[in-house]
C-alpha cells in the first residue's frame, strides 16, 4: 500500500491478513523499491498522476486506486498558440477549423495543452491521458504522438521529442530558445560549445555558459583549437551559474560534471559526458572540440529556430 492514513492500512491488513495475506505499508511511492515483488498495489492519498506513473515504472502489478480515478476538471478551456480546445464538447480547434481527433488523441493533446513548457515521461502521459486503470507499453505513447503530429500544423504548437526523456508541447511563437551549457570550471568544454553554437545559429538561440566553480581565465589549449577553427574565445571570461541563468534557460546541457557538482534544473538536461580537456595535449583537446561541435550541430538542428 502507498500513502493512506494508518487505519487504511490497519484495516486491509485485519481484513486480508486471516486470508494469507501480507500487507505492506509505505508512505511514498519510492517505496516499491523496497518490495521487488508485490502482488496487488494499493494506491491512497497519492497524486493521482504522478503515482500512477512511478508504480508503473517499478511493476505491472495489479492498481487499485481508493477514492475517484477522475481529475475534477478546473476549465472548460484550453487555448494555446493558435489551438482551443472545449473540455465540455470535447473539440479542439486551430482559429475556425475543427481538428479531427480521435477520443484518445483528445485526451492526449488535454494533457500536452495543460502541460505546456513542461517535459513528460512516457509515463506520466500514459497515467494522465490514458487513466491510472491502463496497462500498456509506454510505446503506446509514440504511436499516438506520430498520429497525433500531423493534425497540428499550423496550430502554432509543436510537440518536441526529448531523446531517453519524454516529450514536451512548445509554442512555436514564444521568444526564441535559450540553451545554457554547464560545466565545473566554465574555461573549456562548456565555453567551446557556446561559442559553437553562438556560430552555427547565427542569433536564432540566445546562449550562455557557466560554471559551478568558474575559473579564473579559459584555458589556454582550448583558445588555442578554436583558433584554429576560426573562433577567438580569448576575451571570454568564466561565469558563475546562477539561479536566474537556470531559470531563464529553456534548454541546459551538462558536460560531465560529477554528480555532486551538477545542480537540479527546471527546464530539460542533457548530460554530454565530456572530458575536461585542462592539461590535455592539443591533439587529445582537438577531438574533444570536434565532438563537441558534432553534438552542438545536432542540437541545434534538433531545436530547429
Amino acid at each position: 500500500m502507498i500513502g493512506g492514513a494508518p487505519g487504511t492500512a490497519a484495516h486491509l491488513k485485519e481484513r486480508l491478513g486471516p486470508r494469507g495475506a501480507d500487507i505492506v505499508a509505505h508512505g511514498r511511492v519510492d517505496g516499491l523499491q523496497r518490495e521487488p515483488f508485490v502482488d496487488a498495489i494499493v494506491l491512497d492519498g497519492v497524486d493521482l498522476v504522478d503515482g500512477t506513473a512511478a508504480v508503473r515504472r517499478a511493476t505491472a502489478a495489479p492498481l487499485l486506486i481508493i477514492g475517484s480515478d477522475q481529475a475534477s476538471p478546473s476549465r472548460t478551456h484550453l487555448k494555446v498558440g493558435r489551438i482551443e480546445l472545449n473540455l465540455e464538447a470535447r473539440r479542439a480547434h486551430v482559429q475556425d477549423r475543427e481538428l479531427p481527433l480521435t477520443p484518445r488523441e483528445f485526451d492526449l493533446l488535454n494533457v500536452f495543452l495543460l502541460n505546456e513548457g513542461t517535459v513528460l515521461s512516457r509515463d506520466r502521459i500514459l497515467a494522465a491521458a490514458w487513466g491510472p486503470r491502463f496497462v500498456g507499453e509506454p510505446k503506446t505513447v509514440d504511436v499516438h504522438v506520430a498520429w497525433l503530429r500531423p493534425k497540428l500544423e499550423a496550430s502554432g504548437v509543436r510537440i518536441t521529442t526529448l531523446r531517453g526523456i519524454g516529450y514536451r508541447l512548445d509554442e512555436l511563437e514564444r521568444a526564441r530558445p535559450r540553451v545554457l551549457f554547464v560545466c565545473v570550471e566554465n574555461a573549456g568544454r562548456s565555453q567551446i560549445a557556446a561559442a559553437f553554437l553562438k556560430r552555427m545559429s547565427d542569433g536564432r538561440v540566445d546562449v550562455e555558459s557557466a560554471g559551478t566553480r568558474p575559473a579564473k581565465r579559459v584555458h589556454s589549449e582550448v583558445i588555442d583549437v578554436m583558433r584554429e577553427v576560426g573562433i577567438d574565445v580569448s576575451n571570454e571570461r568564466p561565469k558563475a551559474l546562477s539561479a536566474e541563468m537556470a531559470r531563464a534557460a529553456t534548454h541546459v546541457v551538462t558536460m560531465g560534471c560529477e554528480a555532486e557538482e551538477c545542480p537540479v534544473f527546471a527546464s530539460p538536461v542533457e548530460d554530454w559526458g565530456i572530458r575536461n580537456p585542462a592539461g590535455l595535449p592539443a591533439p587529445a583537446v582537438r577531438e574533444i572540440r570536434d565532438e563537441i561541435e558534432r553534438r552542438v550541430r545536432l542540437l541545434l538542428s534538433e531545436l530547429n529556430p
